[in-house]
């Protein structure tokens, strides 16, 4: 006879979120317009790019429907770039998708380019995949139209242009690392700038974003029965949890602007079983490249520590003697001869 028991949270308070507002909007009225001593493009060129931009809301608007409906996850938006390629090709505009070894990577060019006396080259991005279960809960399928929409009335001043104008589609960027893995094959090559909306509660300036890694711990254990012979499993779970737990207690020592957060997306098939296998995957993010390399260290080491600790890898002289060998190398002290004789 087996019974399940449900427990639902209570929901947090509100109390630090309705002092942020409060603040926010304060701050937001106090603002002072900026000013800049660019002169930026001729009255007429922008007041042509903004009737463009105001005669195409439409198509903009159902573009954002279709997106948002499709809520097409990593990897998989082909949908949403078929409906964003069809719309340019609608206005006379040639596309590419499938570049640079993502199937669904999109890329279009209107303008002047830099080898034909071309000033420079500005991206607009574009990003339209969706959150698993969830859907376009960070706006995706806004950025998507808004960039798109951009472009094309970027595009309806073509022959005026100065420089070259590319409208990028970046896949996956819940999760998926789509842009790093487009500029390492060379999607953003001869860009001068890049420039993007994502949507918020208020129009910012300069907005805290963080740089983010991805971390999958995976831990292999030895199967055994749980009742019959635990003795013989080493328990690839008890890795996981314990992982969990060190990660949880390393959040006291990292700086304000550091963030860690992860789930267990493996941990055992059955309670009968010692599980032979267990997966953590973490979001690892920091403000700054030198602060995002040195917290993924961190992890790391804390990955490693609790495979020694859990699945009885000191046993294995080697690697015994490279993990007493690094911790002596940070300062630490080891004292245990005999204990594995």
């Amino acid at each position: 006879m087996s019974t399940a028991t449900t427990a639902t949270g209570s929901a947090p308070s509100r109390a630090y979120l309705d002092l942020l507002e409060a603040t926010t909007r304060r701050r937001a009225l106090a603002f002072e317009p900026l000013t800049s001593t660019h002169t930026g493009a001729p009255e007429a060129a922008a007041a042509a790019v903004r009737r463009a931009a105001a005669e195409g809301r439409d198509d903009v608007a159902t573009l954002a429907g279709v997106v948002h409906d499709l809520a097409e996850v990593a990897f998989e938006e082909h949908a949403s770039v078929a409906a964003i390629a069809d719309l340019l090709t609608r206005h006379g505009i040639e596309v590419e998708t499938g570049t640079h070894s993502l199937a669904t990577s999109l890329s279009a060019r209107v303008g002047l380019a830099p080898g034909d006396g071309g000033t420079g080259t500005i991206a607009i991005v574009a990003e339209y995949d969706a959150l698993p279960g969830i859907g376009h809960a960070c706006g995706h399928h806004l950025i998507a139209a808004s960039a798109t929409g951009a472009f094309l009335a970027l595009a309806a001043q073509a022959r005026d242009l100065p420089g070259e104008v590319v409208l990028l589609g970046t896949p996956a960027e819940e999760g998926g690392s789509g842009k790093e893995l487009l500029w390492r094959e060379g999607f953003f090559d001869g860009v001068d700038a890049a420039v993007m909306l994502h949507p918020f509660s208020y129009d910012v300036v300069d907005h805290p974003f963080l740089g983010r890694r991805q971390l999958v711990v995976t831990y292999r254990g030895v199967a055994a029965h749980a009742s019959a012979q635990p003795f013989m499993g080493r328990n690839a779970l008890d890795a996981a949890a314990l992982n969990y737990q060190a990660v949880g207690l390393l959040r006291q020592h990292l700086p304000p602007s550091d963030r860690v957060h992860g789930v267990v997306r493996e941990g055992g098939d059955r309670p009968s079983i010692v599980p032979e296998l267990a997966r953590l995957e973490y979001y690892v993010r920091s403000a700054h490249p030198e602060t995002l390399r040195d917290l993924s260290r961190r992890l790391e080491d804390v990955a490693v520590g609790l495979a020694l600790t859990a699945l009885d890898w000191l046993h294995d002289g080697e690697l015994r003697a490279a993990a007493v060998a690094d911790f002596e190398a940070a300062g630490g002290v080891v004292d245990v001869e005999g204990y594995f004789a």
